[in-house]
C-alpha cells in the first residue's frame, strides 16, 4: 500500500499532482516537502484503515434488531431521530472498539512512515514508533528504545482509559 501511494505521491510524476495539473494546479512535493508530509502520510493511513473499520461497522449495524426501528416509526420518529436515538447508542460498542484500535494503530504507526518518507523531511514525519526503531536498530542504543517503548506504553494505556471512561458516560456499563 505505501508503495502505491508513493508512486500517487510522488511530486513530480504522481498521479495526484497529474490530476490536479488537469485543473491548473501545481501539486507540491507531497512526500519531500515538510508543511505536507505529515499530511500524506494521515490520509494514506485513514485510507489504509477505513475498509476494515467500514467492515466492522456493517456487523455492527447487522446486529441491530430492525424492530427498534420499526417501532420508532411506528411512535412517529423521523429518519434523524431514529438514527440517534435508537441506531447510534447501539452502535456504541462498535464505536468504542473502532476508536481504540483506531488510535492504537496511530500511535503505532510505522510501516507508512518507513515506507514513504523514511521520517524525513527534515524529521518532519518521525513518530514515536520511527524513533524507537532508529534509536534501537539504527543508532544500536536498546536501552532508550526499550525506555522509549515503554512511555508509548504508558500513553497509549493512559488515553485507553481515558477513552473508555467516556464512553462509560455515554451509556456503555459494559465496559
Amino acid at each position: 500500500v505505501a508503495y502505491l501511494w508513493a508512486f500517487i505521491l510522488d511530486g513530480r510524476y504522481g498521479l495526484f499532482n497529474r490530476f490536479l495539473g488537469f485543473f491548473g494546479v501545481v501539486g507540491p512535493n507531497w512526500l519531500s516537502d515538510p508543511q505536507y508530509a505529515m499530511w500524506a502520510i494521515i490520509i494514506v493511513s485513514i485510507w489504509t484503515g477505513l475498509g476494515g473499520n467500514m467492515l466492522i461497522f456493517s456487523a455492527g449495524l447487522e446486529g441491530i434488531d430492525a424492530s427498534y426501528t420499526e417501532a420508532a416509526q411506528v411512535d412517529g420518529a423521523g429518519l434523524m431521530q431514529s438514527f440517534w436515538h435508537i441506531t447510534l447508542p447501539l452502535l456504541r460498542p462498535t464505536l468504542l472498539f473502532v476508536t481504540v484500535t483506531s488510535f492504537i494503530g496511530g500511535m503505532g504507526a510505522f510501516d507508512l512512515v518507513l515506507a514513504l518518507t523514511n521520517g524525513g523531511p527534515a524529521g518532519s514525519t518521525s513518530v514515536a514508533a520511527f524513533y524507537m526503531y532508529q534509536t534501537a536498530f539504527e543508532d544500536l542504543r536498546l536501552g532508550r528504545a526499550s525506555a522509549a517503548a515503554f512511555v508509548l506504553f504508558l500513553i497509549i494505556f493512559a488515553l485507553t482509559l481515558v477513552q473508555l471512561r467516556v464512553f462509560r458516560r455515554g451509556g456503555i456499563e459494559a465496559y
